[in-house]
């Protein structure tokens, strides 16, 4: 049995005409049993979060839910008849249900477990409308939730994947479901914990859940479908002189993720690369593009790659007493950033600080200052852009990016280059 994966993001089921693209590209594809990991809708997981935000400081939440559910009611009333399709109205409103109960219980003060307890639901709401709009138009399709699927331990908000269980449930379900259908649709991002609630894999996790699933079935392929032609060497926006790149390596696709290239999350490329399973990245937009495929391809000389993101926080800490920045002063740094999940892009020390860089979220800065101020002076900047340059020339220069802004922190390897920035 010849197994595809195919993963969908927010922008591909956006709204309706999104959604019927979905069925149009799948009617066009050839494939033999087809696995759908499905994202939160357009950008629900933000609107979520605010939600939660809200939730957590006691805000009203009335007017952050009716955004999300009129939302979604929105689209499917666009895609659907509301007496013909009555299951899945139903069936959405049962969950939004179970959503606002949620909302209605006391705040314990576990953050991180109740984020997941209520940001998971986006990819719940739009992989069941995928579903019935999928089998509404005749498609063989069955009906699969990742959370009966993919089992993690209780790091909430960055759950860290039980292996032997989780591919053994995925085979479990999927593997008798492809027995009675050609088509079997399942959420990206989310899971259970060991102490069986809901979990999420990291921000942009679906494209991981992918690969889980594609590893644990021994899939043929991967298809991440996207709104870009493939890998490209920068982000358009940014650099309009961007081309796609038609084959990577694993390897060099990693060092990407790593630095904060948008198109593949940083776990993904792990499970595929164990089986060797090829992953490809194209286009929803116009699926006629071959892409760029993914692999054991050996290293060459690459174009240089252009990554920039916004939205970030320099961090500094300085001892109290003057002392050396040393192993234990390091060990206590680390274990409160491990703690809240927090992923450094940029660091360096010196005598007597170390820095960091990485995505701003208040609610992570704020824990940070709290446990570690009584150690530590703790300085900060934000908001700053990291430009990282991969395969830098060495007559390269990078005045057209910095543009007279205010250079906080600047470093080179041999292959990689990192300037931090701030508008003056």
């Amino acid at each position: 049995m010849a197994i595809t994966v195919f993963k969908f993001g927010g922008a591909s089921v956006r709204d309706a005409a999104s959604v019927k693209n979905v069925l149009t590209l799948l009617q066009k594809q050839r494939f033999e049993k087809l696995v759908l990991i499905i994202s939160a809708m357009g950008k629900t997981t933000n609107a979520l979060e605010q939600l939660f935000y809200a939730f957590v400081e006691g805000k009203n939440i009335t007017s952050f839910y009716e955004q999300v559910y009129s939302f979604h009611f929105q689209i499917i009333s666009k895609l659907f008849d509301k007496t013909k399709d009555e299951k899945l109205y139903t069936s959405l409103d049962a969950l939004f249900s179970s959503l606002l109960e949620k909302l209605h219980q006391p705040y314990d003060g576990q953050f991180n477990k109740w984020y997941d307890q209520i940001v998971h639901y986006g990819e719940l709401f739009s992989s069941l409308i995928l579903y019935h709009y999928l089998l509404k138009q005749g498609l063989n399709v069955a009906f699969l939730s990742a959370l009966d699927c993919i089992y993690t331990d209780n790091a909430f908000r960055e759950g860290n994947v039980q292996w032997e269980k989780t591919c053994e449930a995925i085979r479990h379900f999927v593997l008798p479901a492809f027995e009675l259908h050609d088509i079997v649709i399942s959420q990206g991002f989310i899971g259970q914990s060991e102490s069986g609630d809901p979990i999420t894999l990291g921000r942009e996790g679906s494209d991981y859940t992918a690969a889980i699933f594609a590893y644990a079935l021994d899939a043929d392929s991967l298809t991440i479908w996207k709104d870009v032609p493939g890998v490209m060497n920068a982000d358009p926006k940014h650099i309009p002189q961007a081309v796609p790149i038609p084959h990577l390596s694993f390897k060099e696709t990693v060092e990407l993720a790593y630095y904060g290239a948008s198109v593949i999350h940083p776990k993904t490329l792990k499970p595929l690369q164990n089986k060797k399973i090829p992953l490809y990245v194209r286009s929803f937009i116009d699926p006629s593009l071959p892409g760029t495929r993914i692999d054991e391809h050996p290293d060459e000389i690459y174009l240089p790659f252009y990554i920039i993101k916004s939205n970030q926080v320099l961090m500094s800490f300085f001892p109290k007493d003057f002392s050396f920045v040393d192993e234990s002063n390091l060990s206590a740094i680390f274990d409160v950033l491990a703690r809240h999940h927090v992923k450094i892009r940029l660091m360096e020390n010196t005598a007597l600080s170390f820095s960091i860089c990485f995505d701003y979220d208040p609610f992570k800065l704020d824990f940070i200052l709290k446990e570690l101020s009584l150690k530590f002076t703790i300085k900060y900047n934000h908001p700053l852009e990291l430009i990282t340059v991969r395969h830098y020339q060495p007559e390269m220069t990078l005045e057209h990016l910095i543009k007279n802004r205010k250079i906080y922190l600047e470093q080179k390897t041999r292959v990689t280059w990192h300037i931090l920035v701030k508008e003056v």
